[in-house]
């Protein structure tokens, strides 16, 4: 099955009486760069899929191995989210954090994602936190032409 790949951003350009977009959050360790959805869509209207994509830069130096939680606000079940856990080397600048893909979301919503950064792998030592709002905002009928179930 062929599919193609676009970003949810690419396909919102401005729209009419739109409210605007989240800003870009700043905390102690993280400053958001970009926060979107990244969109796997189907032709045939079968399986697309929706996925968290989120670009941070750091604001300190890291000089030891740093770890990290990163919890997505999960559009089937907030109590449940959707987590990513990743390690983030000494002379770092950036980190990306993905979701695991999506099939189902709330079109005009914003989701709360939330990064923990740990200096201990079993994540007991709390250097930092950084929340990040991300808003979905696709017109019904496209979400349904390419396989992705509106909630």
């Amino acid at each position: 099955m062929e599919r193609l790949t676009i970003l949810a951003a690419c396909l919102l350009l401005p729209l009419a009486g739109v409210a605007k977009p989240p800003m870009p959050a700043e905390s102690e360790w993280l400053v958001t760069e970009s926060a979107l959805f990244s969109m796997l869509l189907d032709p045939k209207g079968q399986s697309g899929t929706v996925q968290y994509a989120l670009e941070l830069r750091l604001r300190k130096p890291v000089t030891e191995t740093l770890y990290v939680t990163v919890d997505f606000e999960n559009p089937l079940d907030k109590e449940t989210p959707l987590f990513a856990e990743f390690e983030v080397a000494p002379g770092a600048t950036h980190v990306a954090a993905t979701s695991e893909p999506i099939s189902a979301i709330h079109s005009r919503r914003k989701y709360l994602v939330k990064v923990w950064i740990y200096a201990d792998v079993k994540r007991r030592q709390l250097l930092g936190t950084h929340e990040q709002l991300v808003e979905f905002n696709m017109p019904r009928g496209l979400l349904q032409q390419y396989g992705i179930r509106v909630l």
